[in-house]
């Protein structure tokens, strides 16, 4: 360092992936690795702070930085598109990254990516990033034969390790046409060299061990077959964790939070036992980060040690391929998830609509499966309660309306029946004073028969008349008729005996009549 680019052995080099938060993961590339956790957790704070600014605040940062030149390289850009599924924060980093190269001379950016996800570069205008590409874009070939067998043969002879000639042969055979062998071949030499005997890489341990294609198939075999059933589902779980999905692109490696594993079927000791043995067998690698800003907690990550695993390990592809759909789903959830995390887990902001139907269809089916996440699982079921809180109170709006259309109504009928009791005792009070007034000792049959029909029709309608317009009726024409029956006694005159109509009298045998003078009425009506 430093022959070929004069002073560039004192230039600072910052490598980082931009993981699923690439802004997130581009402050924690300024933290200083001999700082207490303390120390780190402010430091990150402020990073933070600065980088939410954008291209300004990485200035600032990169201003401050004690080096003549410093060099950010973005290993796998590619996760700004396989990880990142938030497209604003995307943005935000694109634009952060690329604005800043015209405001400082002390920034050289080196981006990493496979070839692959090069349209994905083109596909929008990223702050400049195609045009970047096209002006300084650097491919990189896949290896001839011959740089190939160097790369086999001359790390072995700087440790003078022997390697027999067929092996190499055998390996440059099996590689030939291959895409993405790389890897495999490093974890196979790896494999070799821990197999080794007599200081010298041998063909029949290669073969033994599956060759280059085989060799971490087998070993991820044999390490899955070694662990109990309930371990087992947890390592199923693990590594479709750890699988990013490809869109018109080959599966990738996700690096997640040890935490995020574990959920109600897969408990924090289960995943922390099962990680571990896996990193002993160096199939997944851990790291620790700063969990939050503010705060001094740190966090393991968990990432595939060999992404060739996502694309050769058999068992591994037939659990991605049987439950992709399912996978798909639990993502948008777990997304949409932390965004109402974010948001202080407000109402506004869980499903609805079709979104939750989906979820909801995603627990009936996959549940058992143990694909969801503590805060996905949390987040369907508020968003359920929401729902039939929305829907009671829907109902309750609808019968409180309904309560009071049948209110109006009743009311309306009410005081309709009220205004034809109202009417029909009026009509009454008006009879019983006209029989006050108009009956008199020498009325007449007619009149006097008349005015018990009205008595009469009082009684028969009673339920609709007050009590004591009913009196006030029968007391008028009782009293005449008590007059009456007075006289017919006195003057014992037949002649001036009324004829009463027995049908309109029968009403008025609830009456008060006094008993002398109701049984001359009757002998009258006899005679």
């Amino acid at each position: 360092m430093g022959r070929r680019l004069s002073g560039s052995e004192s230039w600072q080099i910052k490598i980082f992936q931009p993981g699923e938060h690439p802004l997130n993961s581009l402050a924690l590339a300024f933290l200083a690795s001999e700082l207490s956790d303390i120390e780190r957790a402010t430091q990150l704070a402020q990073a933070e702070e600065l980088i939410k600014k954008g291209s300004e605040g990485l200035r600032q940062i990169i201003s401050v930085a004690d080096t003549p030149k410093l060099v950010l390289v973005v290993d796998q850009f590619e996760e700004a598109f396989t990880l990142c599924q938030d497209t604003s924060e995307r943005q935000q980093f694109f634009a952060c990254l690329f604005d800043a190269l015209p405001k400082t001379d002390k920034l050289c950016l080196v981006l990493t990516m496979r070839a692959d996800f090069f349209s994905k570069c083109i596909e929008q205008e990223y702050s400049g990033l195609a045009q970047l590409m096209q002006q300084h874009g650097v491919v990189v070939m896949g290896m001839s034969s011959e740089e190939l067998r160097k790369a086999i043969v001359e790390p072995a002879k700087q440790v003078e390790l022997e390697i027999e000639p067929a092996l190499v042969e055998q390996i440059l055979a099996d590689v030939a046409d291959a895409p993405g062998y790389l890897p495999l071949l490093q974890y196979t030499l790896t494999r070799l060299w821990e197999e080794r005997t007599d200081n010298c890489l041998q063909l029949n341990t290669y073969v033994q061990l599956g060759g280059v294609m085989g060799t971490l198939r087998q070993r991820a075999d044999e390490v899955y077959e070694g662990f109990s059933e309930e371990e087992k589902a947890a390592v199923r779980h693990i590594f479709l964790e750890l699988t990013q999905l490809g869109e018109g692109t080959e599966d990738t490696r996700r690096k997640v939070l040890q935490p995020n594993l574990v959920n109600e079927r897969y408990g924090e000791k289960l995943i922390e036992t099962v990680v571990q043995k896996l990193a002993d067998e160096k199939l997944v690698v851990t790291t620790e980060i700063v969990a939050k800003a503010g705060g001094a907690e740190r966090v393991a990550v968990v990432d595939v040690a060999h992404e060739a695993l996502i694309r050769h390990w058999s068992l591994l592809r037939s659990w991605v391929s049987e439950n992709r759909d399912a996978i798909r789903i639990k993502r948008k959830i777990e997304m949409a998830a932390e965004e109402w995390e974010s948001k202080g887990k407000l109402k506004d902001y869980l499903l609805v609509g079709l979104k939750l139907t989906e979820a909801e269809n995603f627990l009936g089916n996959y549940e058992k499966l143990g694909l969801l996440s503590l805060l996905g699982k949390e987040f369907i079921e508020r968003s359920i309660q929401q729902r039939n809180r929305n829907k009671w109170f829907s109902v309750g709006v609808f019968a409180a309306f309904i309560g009071v259309v049948a209110a109006g109504l009743g009311f309306s009928i009410y005081f309709g029946l009220e205004s034809r009791k109202l009417a029909l005792n009026s009509e009454l009070q008006r009879e019983a004073t006209s029989i006050k007034d108009r009956l008199s000792v020498r009325t007449t049959a007619e009149e006097l028969n008349r005015a018990i029909a009205v008595v009469a029709k009082s009684q028969k309608h009673h339920k609709d008349l007050e009590t004591r317009v009913i009196r006030e009726v029968n007391s008028s024409l009782l009293a005449v008729l008590n007059k009456i029956g007075e006289i017919n006694k006195l003057e014992d005159d037949t002649s001036s005996i009324i004829e009463i109509d027995a049908s309109n009298f029968a009403p008025l045998l609830q009456a008060e009549i006094d008993a002398s003078n109701f049984a001359l009425l009757l002998q009258a009506e006899r005679d």
